[in-house]
């Protein structure tokens, strides 16, 4: 991916988080055009829910732009190590987006990837966004169950230490196997 690409999936990811704060605009428009014609009872209830519906059409833009580059940035990185056979898992929680990466027999090569990975997702301009990256080796697609559920043990061991201790450095997504 070029640069300019990325510069313009940052762009629309601040044009977007912008945006979605302007939804009082269409409420109000809402609320002006539905007033005279049903009341204003239906015209406050009709602005209310075409603002709320526009800030979450706004809001889950922004995260599939997020998403689509975080998942592009991995596969960009492990494809130039020679690795293609990959799932990849983007949970979003509200303080942030948990990336999973299944690596199909990768083997010894697993903690290299796990490194690139990891790099490239603290160099990017989304790692605020990132609470936590899980890489794991699996033999194949089968695997991949059991996986989530170790996957999905361990972050909830990792986010209850963290509540606990009021730790974690929101600038350096975590590295769970």
């Amino acid at each position: 991916m070029s640069k300019t690409e990325k510069n313009k999936a940052e762009k629309n990811s601040s044009k977007l988080e912008t945006i979605r704060w302007l939804c009082f605009v269409p409420a109000l428009i809402m609320y002006f055009a539905v007033r005279e014609a049903f009341g204003t009872a239906a015209a406050i209830i009709a602005a209310a829910v075409f603002g709320m519906g526009f800030f979450a059409i706004c809001s889950r833009g922004r995260m599939r732009v997020i998403c689509e580059e975080i998942v592009s940035d991995i596969s960009e990185t492990l494809e130039k190590m020679g690795h293609d056979e990959i799932f990849f898992e983007v949970k979003k929680f509200s303080p942030g987006f948990v990336i999973r990466v299944y690596l199909i027999r990768a083997r010894n090569s697993a903690p290299m990837y796990k490194k690139a990975i990891l790099d490239r997702l603290n160099r990017g301009w989304y790692k605020r966004h990132v609470l936590a990256a899980q890489v794991v080796d699996i033999e194949g697609v089968e695997d991949v169950k059991e996986a989530q559920r170790m996957l999905n043990s361990a972050l909830l061991e990792d986010l209850k230490r963290k509540l606990k201790d009021g730790s974690g450095d929101k600038d350096k997504p975590d590295g769970r196997r």
